[in-house]
């Protein structure tokens, strides 16, 4: 009798090592790079995160207030556990820039795994390497930006219904109900229009009637239904916040007119 032990776990120390280099190259670009001052959002970021934990209120007097909150609310939980001298890229060494390289590697490993799964392992690894070459993957090395978190739930999201349609008879719905909900959390971090999901929960209580669209538009409705359940308490705390002048602002984040962004807020 041969044991199957090491073959399987051969998968698993190959993504390990992927993402402990993943992870070093992160670290590298940080260090090269060196401290570095906030600016723009990133300075909003670390503003919010500060606000919260000193008042228990999201946003502060005059603006801010309508901004997506997972990505400050991430930050503020890192600032209350080792403290504001972490205050993103100021300090070299700040948990802020080694989060962020941590979610970067995240994000390489789901990008190889999901291209693999789909298309072999020649096309994750050509993944990797386009993502690399990325000045974009560069920046959100040492920057205060949710681009890297929001990506990591992305595809972790797309991940989870890959394989909820690859084996439909192993816990379908609740993997796509899963993988709604890990989408909404994306929405509440970087924020994108969610005015086809109701039409898609429209279309999968159709489905109930109509048998050959059961399948497909069941499961988008599960999907839709799973990132609106995320996404409601933060949509109904806008409306109730912020006078709404449009239907626009069913989409968490829009702008808003400058009158209506006047104070902060506390979460729901």
């Amino acid at each position: 009798m041969t044991s199957t032990g090491p073959i399987s776990s051969r998968p698993f120390l190959q993504y390990l090592l992927m993402f402990v280099l993943f992870f070093t190259i992160g670290l590298g670009i940080n260090k090269i790079m060196g401290p570095l001052k906030c600016m723009g959002d990133e300075k909003d970021y670390h503003i919010l995160a500060h606000h919260l934990i000193e008042t228990g209120n999201f946003g502060w007097p005059g603006s801010q207030a309508n901004r997506a909150p997972l990505y400050p609310v991430l930050i503020a939980g890192v600032y209350t556990i080792f403290g504001e001298k972490h205050y993103s890229t100021d300090n070299l060494n700040s948990v802020t820039r080694v989060m962020q390289s941590f979610l970067g590697a995240i994000m390489l490993l789901l990008a190889f795994m999901l291209a693999k799964d789909l298309a072999g392992k020649k096309a994750g690894y050509l993944t990797v390497v386009f993502m690399l070459f990325d000045s974009y993957w560069w920046m959100a090395q040492y920057t205060l930006m949710q681009e890297n978190i929001f990506s990591v739930l992305i595809l972790l999201s797309f991940t989870i219904l890959r394989q909820a349609f690859k084996n439909k008879n192993n816990h379908f719905k609740t993997r796509i109900f899963v993988a709604g909900l890990i989408f909404g959390l994306a929405q509440l971090t970087k924020p994108f229009h969610l005015s086809l999901f109701p039409i898609l929960i429209g279309l999968g209580v159709l489905s109930c009637f109509i048998s050959r669209f059961h399948f497909p538009t069941k499961a988008a409705a599960i999907f839709s239904f799973a990132v609106l359940l995320v996404m409601a308490p933060w949509t109904i705390r806008n409306y109730r916040v912020f006078i709404p002048s449009s239907l626009s602002l069913l989409v968490v984040g829009q702008d808003l007119p400058p009158h209506i962004a006047l104070k902060p807020l506390p979460l729901p």
